[in-house]
């Protein structure tokens, strides 16, 4: 069940809220208990077949838990960890591997990934539950009721696409009598963030899909983009990507804040980053936070005592080893497919290469002879310039859909330019220019200038405005937003009736978007993964 449908905003959303308050008024485990049952049944409408699935793991892994909070330490321990780790990552292989080799040319419709067969949610409560029991073996974690720990795994807004949540972020708060009593300020802070979530859904995330579904179609169906087309098509599925995960951990902190539940910050504006591993730490945050504690820290603290060489040379190595395995690690995460292994190699090269060049310049004294603002400038041009065609093997599954988007965004497919030009500019079609118009192969409703209405919303957005946190600074919106330094004069979010008033404005707005004849309610993206 999708967040901006109408049975979940009309329906589950109303009854689950007004049953946990009326029953946390007088007994916090009886709304405890409702919130549990909520989030199952939300997660069985969603997908009814891996229900068995969820409840299995939340029984196996409790009973797992307990076993190794009595064992003392030893090998016995050791042991009973590993066989907790391979019941949670084993089924999430052997999906993810089945996938990889199943046949997708029967599913229908232009987006289609191989990953779609993996249960809903399976590659965050199986990640969510292994750091469970490592902070159980290492003694972080104590006995707890297991009330308390399916509630923990099963939360709804973070059950199905993270964020990843630690037992001692969210826990806590079931314990606080104050989380079960009404509060008129979390209800519209909740409210308001998922407002703008469903937003940038409707609005940015399905509006850049139609010149991304339009362009990768036609590469799917055989078709050769010409140098705008691939450009225009890349960048909007990179739009797409960005504003549908966006919008998703928005309404996901939306919804627990009108529970009174703050959830962990996971998606911090990563195009304004100013590296790539600084763009995929703000991208998926809690995903990049559990590879960082749990493998990266460990595999770098052993690097850095191995004999090789002097310390600023082991700590090179150690960095670009861990930074290249982290990338590429994420590459599987999202899939066992050629295209996503490539999409993870070419960033950790990409990573890599950059955290090395800068080493380079310090050690060499190399500055630019450009003013600063011009220098960040000319990087975020040749950042997204680079990261465009790296997003190209996220998209496409076939190695020859990837080679033929590669090479017209290379400019080895031709460029054609509007018939319009041709007049003043003939002498360019010696030089492989044709005038057939900007997009001769792909057909986006509306042509050069329905691209342009469709795309230009979500780049100003990204480009101007402030994200969720930034906008609710000042009202604490999620766990970790005292990380969020960016403040915008005249966009700070305060309970006034001018805000009120725009609120409406933009609920009205989704509405009339949601319900009108051209949109088609889409899934969430990671939904996939």
């Amino acid at each position: 069940m999708l967040f901006h449908s109408f049975e979940f905003v009309w329906i589950v959303l109303p009854v689950g809220l007004c049953g946990y308050y009326l029953l946390g008024h007088d007994n916090t485990s009886f709304a405890r208990m409702w919130l549990l049952s909520i989030s199952l049944v939300y997660y069985f409408l969603g997908i009814r077949s891996s229900i068995f699935l969820l409840l299995f793991s939340i029984f196996s892994n409790f009973l797992l838990s307990s076993f190794l909070e009595k064992k003392p330490a030893g090998w016995s321990k050791k042991i009973l960890l590993w066989v907790g780790i391979l019941l949670n990552i084993g089924p999430l292989i052997l999906y993810k591997g089945f996938s990889s080799f199943y046949d997708s040319s029967i599913v229908d419709g232009p987006l289609v990934f191989t990953d779609a067969l993996v249960p809903l949610g399976l590659s965050f409560f199986s990640l969510q539950q292994v750091a469970f029991l490592i902070d159980v073996y290492q003694k972080k974690i104590g006995r707890e009721s297991f009330l308390n720990y399916a509630l923990f795994v099963a939360f709804f807004p973070q059950l199905i696409a993270g964020p990843i949540v630690r037992f001692q972020e969210l826990v806590p708060q079931f314990k606080e009598r104050s989380t079960f009593r009404f509060q008129y300020e979390n209800l519209v802070i909740g409210v308001t963030i998922f407002i703008l979530g469903a937003a940038k859904k409707i609005y940015c995330a399905d509006h850049a899909g139609i010149v991304a579904n339009a362009v990768f179609g036609s590469v799917a169906a055989g078709g050769t983009p010409t140098l705008l087309e691939a450009w225009v098509g890349a960048l909007s599925f990179s739009l797409q990507l960005y504003f549908d995960f966006s919008a998703y951990s928005d309404m996901s902190i939306g919804i627990a804040r009108m529970f009174a539940i703050k959830l962990p910050i996971n998606f911090n504006s990563p195009f304004r980053a100013k590296g790539i591993l600084d763009a995929f730490t703000r991208w998926h945050i809690t995903l990049y936070r559990y590879f960082s504690d749990y493998l990266v820290k460990p595999m770098f603290s052993y690097l850095i005592r191995l004999p090789l060489g002097r310390k600023i040379t082991r700590t090179r190595i150690a960095v670009s080893v861990c930074t290249g395995s982290l990338l590429l690690l994420s590459g599987f995460w999202h899939g066992l497919s050629l295209n996503f292994i490539l999409w993870g190699l070419l960033n950790a090269v990409f990573a890599v290469g950059f955290y090395l060049w800068k080493e380079f310049k310090r050690d060499h004294g190399i500055t630019w002879a450009i003013s600063s603002k011009i220098g960040h400038g000319l990087f975020s041009c040749l950042f997204i310039a680079t990261l465009l065609p790296i997003g190209v093997c996220f998209r496409v599954q076939e190695m020859s859909g990837i080679a033929t988007m590669l090479a017209s965004m290379a400019g080895l497919n031709g460029v054609s330019l509007s018939s319009h030009f041709q007049e003043s500019l003939a002498w360019l079609q010696p030089f492989g220019v044709d005038f057939y118009g900007f997009f001769p192969i792909t057909r986006i409703p509306g042509g050069g200038l329905g691209c342009f209405r469709l795309l230009i919303g979500p780049l100003l957005i990204v480009s101007f405005l402030p994200n969720i946190y930034e906008f609710l600074k000042n009202y604490s919106p999620a766990l970790g937003t005292d990380r969020i330094l960016r403040t915008y004069r005249y966009f700070q979010w305060q309970p006034s009736k001018k805000w009120a008033f725009v609120m409406a404005g933009m609920t009205l707005v989704v509405i009339c978007c949601a319900f009108s004849a051209n949109y088609t309610l889409s899934a969430f993206e990671y939904f996939r993964f």
